[in-house]
């Protein structure tokens, strides 16, 4: 079994709060939000620990926690997510939570809920025992990793002890995330990760610089080392732009991989939780960067605050070395039912459709964009070879379905497409849930497969109006006619 990483610093709980928005107040120029529903998750240190988790690498987090009810509802989720805490309960402290309320797609508000617990009495019992707790696990480590949102956990005196801790241990890797004001204290970790507002503000004097420029962010890692001369590596975290990266006289920039969208809440978590894991697993610097750079992509394209697993982020990587970004569409049934469920987390909503897509044609084009329109996501599954054979007898399917799997994730409007035999149909779509189950108009009078289904959990159908002379039997019959057949 691997060595854990353990993770120390703030842990908060994510509140957020989806719905939308159809109307003004009359009681004031404010938006009116329709809540449908809420999602809570482990935020701060406990993102990290739980990003960690995600990648198959055991973790320990040492954070304090209330004794409230979000600070339960904390450590509920982290036992979810096998997450190992070690946590400190403080009775006097509430555990800060961050709400965010999103509409249509958008961050409508934030408001946070927090003391920090340097002002109570935990800050010295949270010392106390992470120091207790980490002198005797450090034999069981293959790194730390500090996520401090100053909220105050990470106390003067906890510093000073990982400081003893890594005089003693010289060879356990030290991972440092932190705010700009609390940046010097680090001299002596291994590595640090500021994002390029935070990197800017350590350094002061970087008027002009923007985040696009890859040399001038490349010049600004090397300072960061140069002002924290124990540090091996800075990486600075540049959002849509990527990251620059200083360390052992060499520095280089990696470009962001392309994502679905640019949601940055708890993309630094990832990229600290992916690169301790990387070099955990004895990585080079680039390729742990490289790890990293990728794990966050798939954070940002998920949207709030949520984990990436490893087996996404192997098939990311393998995906994006191979091929276009339209082959990653293209998903085992596992991998979409994980993707989907996901999303779902997020409050995405998803679309499913079905259909052989035999000679694609603007029909089928039409269908997938009025789907997609409606939802978030669009999931398109794929009669098999041998189930069209059933469907539509010997003579088809004319492509086949690697083929026909190809031109359908070329689609913009599809952002997911699987394969699926004639018999595994309603139980795909018991496993995915959609919110939507979409087909053609020609379903008007027959039974719809998998409808009843998705109306059982309270999803719903919709039929799509055909388009005129559009349909694949008709084309190949039109095809004979012309070739004298």
């Amino acid at each position: 079994m691997s060595l854990a990483i353990a993770v120390i610093g703030d842990s908060m709980l994510d509140h957020y709060i989806y719905g939308d928005v159809t109307r003004i107040s009359p009681e004031a120029p404010v938006p009116v939000i329709k809540v449908e529903h809420e999602l809570f998750s482990p935020g701060g240190a406990a993102h990290v620990a739980a990003s960690i988790q995600a990648l198959n690498q055991p973790t320990i987090l040492l954070t304090p926690v209330g004794l409230d009810d979000y600070g339960k509802k904390l450590l509920f989720l982290l036992g979810t997510m096998n997450v190992t805490c070690a946590a400190t309960e403080v009775a006097d402290w509430k555990t800060p939570v961050k709400t965010r309320v999103m509409a249509n797609g958008v961050q409508m508000l934030r408001y946070d809920s927090e003391t920090p617990v340097s002002n109570t009495q935990g800050s010295d019992s949270f010392y106390a025992s992470s120091l207790f707790k980490l002198q005797h696990m450090v034999p069981d480590l293959s790194a730390i990793v500090v996520s401090d949102y100053n909220k105050g956990a990470i106390s003067d005196k906890v510093v000073n002890c990982l400081k003893q801790i890594k005089q003693q241990h010289p060879n356990l890797p030290l991972f440092v995330d932190c705010k700009p004001e609390a940046m010097a204290s680090w001299k002596f970790a291994d590595v640090i990760t500021p994002n390029f507002s935070e990197a800017c503000k350590f350094l002061g004097n970087t008027e002009g610089i923007t985040a696009k420029d890859d040399t001038a962010c490349e010049r600004m890692a090397k300072a960061v080392a140069e002002a924290l001369p124990g540090v091996k590596l800075v990486v600075i975290t540049r959002a849509q732009h990527g990251c620059s990266w200083y360390g052992k006289f060499k520095s280089g920039s990696l470009p962001a991989f392309n994502t679905c969208k640019a949601d940055v809440i708890g993309a630094g978590d990832t990229f600290i939780a992916a690169l301790s894991v990387a070099f955990a697993a004895g990585k080079t610097t680039e390729d742990a960067i490289v790890f990293a750079n990728a794990a966050s992509a798939i954070a940002v394209g998920k949207g709030g605050t949520t984990v990436v697993h490893r087996m996404e982020l192997d098939e990311y990587l393998t995906n994006s070395f191979t091929d276009s970004l339209s082959i990653r569409k293209i998903k085992s049934h596992t991998s979409a039912i994980d993707w989907a469920r996901q999303l779902k987390a997020t409050g995405e909503k998803i679309v499913f459709t079905n259909g052989c897509f035999d000679l694609l044609h603007a029909g089928h084009v039409y269908l997938l964009e009025q789907a997609k329109a409606s939802g978030s996501k669009l999931i398109v599954a794929v009669n098999d070879d041998e189930s069209i054979k059933i469907l539509k007898g010997s003579a088809r399917p004319i492509v086949k379905l690697a083929d026909r799997l190809r031109m359908l994730a070329a689609l913009e409007a599809v952002d997911c497409v699987l394969q699926f035999s004639h018999y595994d149909l309603e139980q795909l779509v018991e496993n995915i849930k959609p919110d939507l189950l979409v087909k053609g108009s020609e379903y008007t009078d027959k039974q719809i497969p998998g409808a009843a289904v998705v109306e059982k959990y309270g999803g719903k159908v919709m039929l799509v109006d055909m388009q005129n002379g559009m349909a694949t039997t008709r084309i190949i019959e039109e095809i004979r006619k012309a070739d004298g057949q």
